[in-house]
Parts: structure tokens; C-alpha cells; sequence
């Protein structure tokens, strides 16, 4: 403040920056509220560059356990199988404050792979069932 050579703050100076500022305060709430959307959508999809490498995981997993699935359908069923990992997160993050606990390093990734896990690759094999023909009467 010692730099800046005669500033008074009055009532009148006040009143002047209200009168400019006003107008403009009606659309800081919904620019607020879109500002937040837009950052809470970019911070998900994001999570799509981290399923890219969770998918190759997936990928060489499959490989490992002599299933045959490409890497397009492992990017798919990541897809799937982070849905649970990302509700847990959010739940925890909403509770953070009251449990102090919101996680541990790597939880999506422990939690989307035991589901691909249970789901694919524990899952007993179905043999596909013929079409049965149309009687015709």
C-alpha cells in the first residue's frame, strides 16, 4: 500500500464500485453453478485416458488367462466394471468430511479389476443354445 500516493476509500468510492458491479451479480450464481458442471464432467472424463491403460492391463490379463478378448472389448467392459469404483469414490468424497477417510492410492483401479474379475473371469463359460426351430402348423 505504501506505493500507492493518496487513495481514500469513502463511502462515495464504495458506492461507485457497487453501482458498476450490481448489474453483473444476477449471473454469477448460474455461471458458477455451469463453471462447476463443466469441471466436475472434465474431472470423469478424464478418467477415460486412465481406462486406456487400464483396458491394456485388462488386455494382457485376458491374455494371461487364455481368454480371447481384444482390446476394444477390454476398453468396453473397463468401461463397465469402473462404474462401481467411481461410486464408491464419489460416495467416499462426499462422506470425507464426516469419516475422514475417502480412499486409498490405486482403490478404482483394486476396485475395477476384482470386478472384471468376478465377472469375467470366474464366470462359468455358457455353451450357446441352438435356435429351436418354428413349428409349422
Amino acid at each position: 500500500m505504501s506505493k500507492i500516493d493518496n487513495l481514500t476509500i469513502d463511502r462515495n468510492l464504495v458506492n461507485s464500485l457497487v453501482k458498476k458491479i450490481s448489474p453483473w451479480t444476477k449471473f454469477i450464481g448460474p455461471l458458477l453453478g455451469i463453471i462447476i458442471f463443466i469441471g466436475i464432467y472434465l474431472s470423469y472424463d478424464f478418467r477415460l485416458f486412465y481406462l486406456l491403460f487400464l483396458a491394456l492391463l485388462l488386455w494382457l490379463l485376458s491374455k494371461a488367462f487364455k481368454k480371447n478378448l481384444s482390446y476394444g472389448k477390454s476398453y468396453i467392459m473397463g468401461m463397465y466394471a469402473i462404474s462401481l469404483g467411481l461410486i464408491i469414490e464419489t460416495i467416499l468424497g462426499v462422506f470425507s468430511g464426516w469419516t475422514h477417510f475417502s480412499g486409498f492410492p490405486f482403490m478404482l483401479t483394486i476396485i475395477t479389476l476384482v470386478v472384471v474379475f468376478i465377472n469375467y473371469f470366474k464366470a462359468p463359460v455358457q455353451q450357446s443354445i441352438p435356435p429351436t426351430p418354428l413349428a409349422v402348423s
